[in-house]
């Protein structure tokens, strides 16, 4: 699954969008931001399938932002450290 939208947009708006090939999913919680919600829809909703909205608790939504790019981290990490040892 990607996660398209930057870590910090994510974080700081409390949207997290996730891509799993097929479908977009925005997930929110409260009122958000229409701007930003805006600002998503404009970049990532032309040309891709319907962004579907989904609400989350605040907390349940901010421990779902951390996992997601918690495991690009460790993805990204993994990549570099093979490149490293691909270049020794």
């Amino acid at each position: 699954m990607r996660h398209p939208l930057p870590y910090a947009f994510a974080r700081t708006n409390q949207l997290l969008l996730e891509d799993d090939g097929h479908n977009l999913t925005l997930w929110h919680h409260g009122q958000p931001d229409l701007s930003a919600v805006g600002e998503v829809l404009r970049k990532y909703g032309a040309n891709q399938p319907p962004v579907a909205l989904q609400h989350l608790d605040a907390a349940a939504l901010a421990q779902r932002i951390t996992s997601a790019y918690a495991q690009g981290e460790s993805s990204a990490a993994a990549i570099v450290s093979e490149v490293e040892s691909d270049a020794d």
